[in-house]
This record gives structure tokens, C-alpha cells and sequence, in this order.
């Protein structure tokens, strides 16, 4: 139904992982080792099965068409605007920024013209994961959810970054903070508007480029800000499951035990697999959502 690939990108729900625990080239021992980002630690059999498995196949398949998808696990959504403006080739397109870059090194095979995709298909991931934001227009290095605690959120506060990260970059976010924002809760609102500009500014020279951008999310954190902004509310992919509808991933996963691997039925040598991303068959209902979308979008 489609004539061009779709590329999809966003953290390990995207890549598929856990996935390669539902093959049968695997016994418990190996399910502990291998609960991981850690791509490298997995066979070539298990990664195929995961590959073929994974939503963003999935979706490709029911278009008829074929997919492009990440070769290593996990991401951020800064990682994510890296890696598109990396394997789309753009014409008259800046050099990526050096501090993004250096952590993603591995895409040399990954590389297309813009005619060649048809559609960007986003996954937002934790939007503190980023490995740089920007304060006064300087751009810093700083991921804030290696020091966020995001199971105990009313508890993070500016000073849990004292000692955490380097003198000099807590003193400008200190400074940033008090200048800008009276509350915590304030300034994690700017770095998640931050994101948004920055996904927002690279969907628009893509979608001039010909290439259609849409965009679902798996925390709840930018469920608010994806319904209100007028641009991406308009481009926002949410997840159905028996009717129902789902703002997220995360949302969707919670709905039923047998959405997330570790809570489902799945067992190894009779044991759980200690894994808390996406199950096989919720990657089914992901794909689904999405093939839908673009169904409708493509029949009017």
C-alpha cells in the first residue's frame, strides 16, 4: 500500500526488546543475563525472531511496505532526532551537533534520500533522558533522569543535583532554576516543552520534504502537552485495545498483565522473565494502532 519505507525510532520499546525471551533459543539463566540494553548480548537467532516480531515490522508488513528501525537498544529523544537527521539525508541539511553525535557512531549501513521515506514514526521515550539540554541558549550535558527519581516525583528537587553532576554545569542550572522558576515541577515542564521544539523544528523540514511525521509516546509526561499544542495534537498516534482508548504506551502496558512481559503469562523452565517492556502481544496492539492511523490517513 505504500511505496516507501517508514522509519521508526524512539528507546527499547521501539527496538523490541524482550521480545527474544519468547524464542526458543533461551533458558532462564540466559533470560537474567540478558535483561538488559545491551544488544550485544543476545544471538543473532534471538535478535531475527525480535526484528520480525517487533511493532515497527509489524506495521511495515500490514502496509505492505519496509521498515527502518535502530541497530543498537534503547534512546532518548534527543538520541532519536540524532539518528533521523542521520539516516535521512536532507538536502542543504546542517551537520548534527558533536555532542549528540558521539553516541551514536553505529549507522554507517543506515542511510536513505528523502524520497525514499514516507513516513517518521516517533516514539518519546523518559523526556529526561536526554544527554544535553539547553540553558540560556548554551548547550549543556546533562541527563536528568540518571539523578530524577521518577517513582517518587513530589521528592526531586534542584539540590538533589549538588554532587551528582559537574560543579560548574549544577551552578548554571541553579542559576537557571532560580532565575526562571519557582518550583521543581516548573523547570521539568520547560526541558519537556524543550524536547517538543526541538522534535517539532525537524517534523516541519520533513514534512516539506514530503515525509509525514507522527508521534506516540510511552510515558505520561507528555500526554498533556501532545494534546494542547495544536501542531502535534493533530499528529499524535494513540493505542486502542478492545475499544479502548490508550494516551500511551505506558498506559496501555498497565491495562493488562499480559501487556507487559513480566507481569504476563510468559514462563522459562517455569519461571517469570524479569523483564518489564512490551509483550509479544502488545506489540501486536501497538501495531495495529499505528497501521490503523495511517490506514485511515492513506483512505481518507
Amino acid at each position: 500500500m505504500l511505496n516507501k519505507g517508514i522509519a521508526f525510532t524512539g528507546c527499547s520499546h521501539t527496538w523490541g526488546s524482550g521480545l527474544y525471551f519468547y524464542t526458543p533459543f533461551i533458558d532462564i539463566k540466559n533470560a537474567v543475563a540478558n535483561n538488559t540494553t545491551d544488544s550485544h548480548k543476545i544471538t543473532q537467532a534471538m535478535y531475527k525472531f525480535m526484528s520480525a516480531n517487533r511493532f515497527s515490522r509489524l506495521v511495515a508488513d500490514k502496509l505492505g511496505t519496509w521498515e527502518v528501525n535502530k541497530i543498537d537498544n534503547g534512546g532518548s529523544d534527543d538520541g532519536s532526532i540524532t539518528w533521523l537527521e542521520y539516516i535521512i539525508d536532507l538536502e542543504n541539511e546542517t551537520d548534527t551537533n558533536a555532542l549528540s553525535k558521539k553516541h551514536y557512531k553505529k549507522f554507517a549501513d543506515q542511510h536513505y534520500s528523502a524520497d525514499e521515506i514516507g513516513y517518521v514514526i516517533l516514539q518519546l521515550t523518559d523526556p529526561f533522558r536526554n544527554y544535553q539540554v539547553y540553558i540560556n541558549d548554551e548547550q549543556m550535558e546533562l541527563n536528568v533522569a540518571g539523578v530524577r527519581d521518577r517513582h517518587n516525583l513530589h521528592q526531586n528537587n534542584i539540590n538533589m543535583f549538588d554532587g551528582k553532576i559537574q560543579s560548574d554545569t549544577y551552578e548554571k542550572l541553579f542559576k537557571f532554576y532560580s532565575d526562571n522558576f519557582t518550583s521543581w515541577e516548573d523547570m521539568e515542564k520547560f526541558f519537556i516543552q524543550q524536547n517538543l521544539n526541538l522534535i517539532k523544528e525537524l517534523f516541519i523540514k520533513y514534512e516539506a520534504a514530503g515525509i509525514k511525521c507522527r508521534i506516540l509516546t510511552w510515558q505520561n509526561e507528555y500526554v498533556p502537552f501532545l494534546i494542547e499544542d495544536e501542531f502535534f495534537n493533530k499528529i499524535y498516534i494513540k493505542m486502542y485495545n478492545n475499544a479502548i482508548e490508550y494516551n500511551s504506551l505506558a498506559d496501555l502496558m498497565k491495562s493488562d498483565p499480559q501487556m507487559m512481559i513480566s507481569t504476563s503469562d510468559l514462563r522459562i523452565n517455569g519461571n517469570k522473565v524479569p523483564d518489564d517492556h512490551a509483550s509479544l502481544e502488545c506489540h501486536k496492539i501497538i501495531a495495529n494502532s499505528i497501521s490503523d492511523y495511517i490506514l485511515k490517513e492513506i483512505n481518507g
